[in-house]
């Protein structure tokens, strides 16, 4: 490639993230040769890391190609026109983390051969983290054999869903729109027991099951004949 392709990572050491994110801890192998990032004018590189990405809430993973020559990498954040060093690793994806949803991050993966650093325009990408999805308090009663749930909203929800755990594993009873946030069993749907009722939030397209134990909520049904029913959560 061109060496007008190239772009030339100014220094490298522990720095701490900018405004609104969270501490980066100090590279964990420090740098002593060289002292700054710097490309060669007369050696060429015919692979640099071609970079992909998930995001996630709060949250980027950062996944590369691997370099033949390379040794290591750096995570590159490139805010202002300054390049500030996030991590250091052998390993070809890296999870970056504190990050504010929906801000755009422009980050690169540089890689050390011999005894410099190069970060590549094609190794640049730019990514938008997804909202926290906060777990929603979820009240509950129970009468005649039947319980109702109400739920606090959850920012961002375009919707959501209610499930319960069974023996064969998590059931989808209902889904509702974002400002419907209650739930009330049909008569005789469950038999007498403990249930565990989930509340989950539809973010950004995508059903938030994570930590779904912080989404529960414990209900006892007194004796009663009838069975549950419902379709299994995907």
């Amino acid at each position: 490639m061109k060496k007008s392709m190239k772009s030339v990572v100014s220094g490298i050491m522990a720095l701490s993230m900018v405004s609104g994110m969270a501490a980066v801890q100090p590279a964990a192998q420090a740098v002593t040769s060289p002292t700054a990032l710097a490309a060669s004018a007369d050696t060429a590189v015919s692979k640099y890391p071609k970079v992909s990405y998930i995001t996630g809430n709060g949250k980027v993973k950062l996944t590369w190609t691997a370099v033949e020559v390379a040794e290591k990498y750096a995570v590159v954040l490139i805010r202002g026109g300054e390049r500030k060093v996030i991590t250091q690793t052998t390993d070809t994806s890296y999870v970056f983390s504190g990050l504010n949803a929906g801000e755009q991050y422009k980050v690169g993966i540089a890689f050390k051969w011999g005894t410099q650093w190069e970060l590549w325009a094609a190794s640049t990408i730019t990514v938008t983290p997804k909202a926290e999805a906060p777990e929603p308090a979820i009240h509950s009663e129970v009468q005649d054999g039947r319980f109702r749930i109400r739920w606090e909203a959850v920012q961002y929800a375009e919707a959501y869903a209610v499930g319960i755990q069974t023996v064969a594993g998590w059931q989808l009873i209902t889904t509702t729109a974002a400002n419907e946030r209650t739930y009330t069993s049909p008569a005789g749907a469950l038999s007498a027991g403990t249930y565990n009722v989930a509340v989950v939030a539809k973010i950004n397209g995508r059903w938030d099951t994570s930590d779904i134990k912080f989404k529960t909520v414990s209900i006892t049904i007194p004796d009663s004949e009838y069975a549950i029913s419902g379709a299994v959560m995907s």
